[in-house]
């Protein structure tokens, strides 16, 4: 069985983090292939060094994780009926554990977030696209709606990175309060990062953290079903997760990282995304297990 860092299996109970591979793929609208990711990126993380260069630490020296089968569909299943499922199989988890959903395409936020989560909670998305819509090719739960699903739920949406988006989610987003968007064009200028990454700080109470990889500049992670030019960096990433789990006051609750869709002949965007994971485990795993003060960690 796969494991995340080909590290031994941790029993379920003792771990502090669950990780869970989603390999879905039912709506997604271009390149195809999001339901073979989860299996990608756990191979190619049995090539990450446990070794945490910026906190001089090896997380699982301390952090234990527990790696859950591939969550696959059944046949004749559809997109309503993944989900439904899905979110039976999120019951089963402890919430006091930190869970950690490898994607699959976006849609399956929704229904993870949505047991998960108590209301009022804030998603944190980095995203190409605001998965605002109500409707996307005769699905309300597209990739192309999650957060708008979650916004009916009275959670609140803090996006970054947004580049792709319709006239109906900016209308959308401009009417309602619990929308707050740092589009990608501004964020390009260090000043309107910096002011970012202070609201980010001033976030509390339960977080999902939702990484879509085509929040990234193609030119990090090429590999995903909708690639857009001019996304974040490497380190606008790092930084922006080093702020939300040490200077912030959010209980980060869940986090997954969606829309890789692995190549054959192209390890890089599956390497990357394992890399992603590495360091936000790390990172929550210092903050969590092991940081008294925080850390000196420059932005």
């Amino acid at each position: 069985m796969l494991t995340f860092l080909n590290l031994p299996q941790t029993n379920q109970n003792e771990a502090d983090i669950i990780i869970l591979p989603v390999a879905t793929e039912f709506t997604t609208s271009y390149r195809k292939g999001t339901k073979n990711a989860p299996k990608a990126i756990l191979d190619a993380s049995s090539q990450l060094e446990y070794w945490d260069e910026e906190l001089k630490w090896e997380f699982n020296s301390i952090t234990k994780i527990f790696t859950d089968e591939i969550f696959i569909s059944i046949k004749d299943e559809n997109n309503i009926d993944f989900l439904s499922r899905l979110r039976e199989k999120i019951k089963t988890f402890n919430k006091n554990k930190l869970l950690f959903s490898i994607g699959g395409e976006h849609s399956m936020t929704a229904g993870i977030a949505s047991e998960f989560l108590t209301k009022k909670s804030t998603i944190v998305q980095i995203d190409a696209h605001s998965d605002l819509r109500d409707i996307y090719e005769n699905s309300k739960y597209s990739h192309a709606c999650p957060m708008r699903r979650l916004t009916e739920e009275g959670h609140n949406i803090f996006q970054i990175g947004i580049r792709a988006q319709s006239k109906e989610e900016y209308d959308f987003a401009n009417d309602n309060k619990q929308i707050s968007i740092y589009y990608a064009h501004q964020l390009r200028y260090h000043e309107n990062f910096m002011k970012m990454l202070g609201d980010l700080k001033n976030i509390d109470g339960d977080v999902y953290f939702s990484v879509d990889v085509d929040g990234l500049d193609p030119s990090v992670i090429p590999s995903t079903g909708t690639p857009v030019a001019g996304g974040l960096t490497w380190w606008q990433l790092i930084d922006i997760i080093k702020v939300l789990i040490f200077e912030s006051k959010a209980n980060i609750k869940a986090c997954d990282l969606v829309e890789v869709v692995p190549e054959s002949d192209n390890v890089l965007s599956s390497f990357i995304a394992a890399q992603i994971m590495f360091k936000i485990i790390s990172f929550w795993g210092y903050r969590n297990k092991k940081m008294k003060t925080n850390p000196i960690l420059s932005c």
